[in-house]
C-alpha cells in the first residue's frame, strides 16, 4: 500500500523503543495504544503525541475490501503527520 506512494518498506524491520533508549528524542509520536504505553518508559521527557489508528485485521474481507480499509488508514496517516508537522514543527522552525 505505502508503495504506491512511493515508499519501499520491503526491508523494513519492527523495533522496539527500548532499541533506542540511548536516544533523547524531542518529539515522540505513537499510533496506537501498544507503542504510546511503551513511550511512557523512555528515560528522556520527549512531547509526546499519540494518534490512535485501528488496527485493522480485515481477515472477513475480500482482497479489494481489505485493500480499501489500509488505504484509508494510510491516507489518515498521511493527514495526521502533515498536520503535525505544519502545527508544531514548521512554528517552531525545526524543519
Amino acid at each position: 500500500i505505502v508503495k504506491e506512494d512511493g515508499i519501499d518498506i520491503s526491508e523494513y524491520k519492527c523495533h522496539s523503543l527500548q532499541e533506542y533508549r540511548h536516544i533523547d528524542f524531542d518529539y515522540v509520536l505513537t499510533f496506537d495504544s501498544e507503542s504510546e504505553i511503551e513511550s511512557q518508559h523512555l528515560p528522556s521527557k520527549p512531547v509526546k503525541y499519540h494518534f490512535e489508528f485501528d488496527r485493522l485485521l480485515p481477515y472477513d474481507k475480500t482482497e479489494q475490501e481489505a485493500l480499501d480499509i489500509y488505504r484509508s488508514i494510510r491516507e489518515k496517516m498521511k493527514k495526521t503527520i502533515r498536520t503535525f508537522v505544519k502545527e508544531h514543527l514548521a512554528k517552531a522552525n525545526v524543519i
